[in-house]
């Protein structure tokens, strides 16, 4: 159980936060929950992407398949979500470990 002192300097503290104040800390802020942005109902490049190679990969499907409804725009950009988040993303590499024995 939490002691009064940190209790009241949690509430404290917790009075003092206003959130982001600039556009650009709200837009940084509006993505703490996004993880891989792929269930959203927006494409979102994370910052661990380049978003000039994501885009080039997103311009190909879409003129070769040229969706003409929504639904059909959307069936694209989810497979474009699919692929790019395998292709554009750095692989991590294989690595050998050793096996401890067991006794």
């Amino acid at each position: 159980m939490p002691s009064q002192l940190k209790s009241e300097t949690t509430r404290i503290n917790g009075a003092k936060s206003r959130g982001p104040k600039t556009a650009e800390g709200r837009e940084k802020s509006s993505r703490n929950s996004v993880t891989h942005g792929l269930t959203g109902p927006n494409i979102v490049v994370l910052e661990c992407e380049n978003q000039d190679d994501f885009w080039a990969v997103h311009a190909e499907p879409m003129e070769i398949h040229q969706p003409a409804t929504p639904a059909e725009k959307d069936l694209v950009e989810q497979m474009v979500s699919g692929v790019g988040s395998t292709t554009l993303q750095p692989q991590p590499k294989a690595t050998k470990t050793k096996s401890a024995k067991r006794t």
